[in-house]
């Protein structure tokens, strides 16, 4: 099997240090008030690289409610908006598709984007 190359890693380290701000900051599901078995959800989808990494495009799910949420997309997103409001929904709609589809992101920005992460995790913490 191949190693992951230099840039899949940074992807991969900044997608956890993503997800690992986003539960922090909410500590519970935001739908259902769960606290355990956190997942991160991208409140538009990942593959738009501009706001992949936004904490901000980002809610804390159960397992449960991340599930359901997948299975009825629409309510799910009517969800999404009652958590984080339509005036923040609608502004990372239109950040996101920014640069359209996925655009080709260097290595130096994953680099970036991973310093930036850790900054704010650091912040976040106090």
């Amino acid at each position: 099997m191949a190693k992951p190359s230099p840039r899949k890693k940074l992807i991969k380290e900044c997608d956890d240090l993503w997800a690992k701000i986003v539960k922090a900051r909410d500590g519970k599901c935001m739908i259902c008030g769960r606290d355990g078995c956190l997942q991160a959800h991208h409140c538009h989808v990942r593959q738009y690289l501009a706001t992949r990494h936004d904490p901000e495009n980002g809610v804390s799910l159960c397992r449960g409610c991340h599930y359901r949420g997948h299975m009825e997309p629409e309510r799910f997103r009517d969800q999404i908006i009652a958590i984080i409001g339509e005036e923040k929904y609608l502004q990372l709609k239109e950040k996101s598709r920014f640069y359209g589809k996925p655009f080709k992101i260097t290595v130096k920005d994953l680099e970036d984007r991973r310093e930036w992460l850790i900054a704010e995790w650091a912040r976040r913490q106090g």
